[in-house]
């Protein structure tokens, strides 16, 4: 992967109104991808691509949990260097400008 591909990536998750809108809920807490959903009143498919998209960049993570019922689930929560990572990425694009 390029520095670019690198720079770009995480950039380009951010370049979304409804993966904003789903980073916010995230943050609050709202880490399951149903209760997301409903949140942003989006599709449950929509939400766990835009979920896709944002951990793939490096912003958020997914947490697998064992529900009580035993079923295995997936929610999601903010990377903790996430707001580093990205500002160290914006400083490192406009280095020397």
């Amino acid at each position: 992967m390029t520095s670019y591909q690198r720079t770009i990536k995480p950039l380009a998750a951010l370049a979304s109104e409804s993966r904003l809108q789903i980073l916010e809920y995230v943050k609050r807490g709202v880490n399951n991808p149903v209760d997301i959903a409903k949140a942003v009143k989006l599709d449950l498919g929509t939400v766990r691509q835009h979920l896709r998209i944002l951990s793939e960049a490096g912003i958020i993570e997914r947490i697998p949990l064992v529900t009580q019922g035993g079923r295995l689930t997936v929610n999601f929560r903010v990377r903790h260097d996430a707001k580093d990572a990205l500002l160290t990425l914006i400083q490192d694009v406009f280095k020397n400008a």
